[in-house]
């Protein structure tokens, strides 16, 4: 449904700006 495909993508939009946080702290 199109309630799923905006789930994923939330989430994973969500996941991506963790995993960015992550990354840029790790790197400076």
């Amino acid at each position: 449904t199109d309630n799923e495909v905006v789930t994923d993508f939330v989430y994973s939009s969500e996941l991506f700006k963790k995993v960015r946080k992550m990354y840029i702290e790790e790197n400076q």
